[in-house]
């Protein structure tokens, strides 16, 4: 029996570079996403603030780059409607929600707020 048997076997080291490399791409993958619902709840925390503070500067500034970050995000579309209603821009605030996806459970909330 040689004795660097298991350098010997390419099939071997290569299902065990293969092993490392999924596993590499699952925590990098892992972490990513941990990272973006991370984001995604300091913009919801601070559009909530700023909803609550009545400041709609701030919200308009957190909700556009919430928005720009996430183009898909339903609170983020909320959010700015939200605002941009409270500003006085009506029209702004219809366009916006009639972006908000139709298979999304937060879009029958976001809509009654264009009545």
């Amino acid at each position: 029996m040689p004795a660097n048997e298991e350098n010997s076997n390419p099939t071997s080291r290569k299902w065990i570079t293969l092993v490392l490399a999924t596993l590499s791409v699952t925590v990098a993958i892992a972490g990513i996403r941990w990272s973006n619902r991370s984001l995604s709840e300091k913009y919801l925390t601070k559009c909530r603030q700023a909803t609550a503070l009545k400041d709609w500067q701030a919200l308009d500034e957190l909700a556009t780059a919430w928005r720009e970050w996430d183009p898909q995000s339903v609170d983020a579309i909320i959010y700015l409607a939200e605002c941009r209603s409270q500003q006085g821009k009506i029209r702004d605030a219809v366009d916006l929600l009639l972006t908000l996806p139709d298979n999304n459970k937060k879009t029958p909330a976001g809509l009654l707020i264009a009545l």
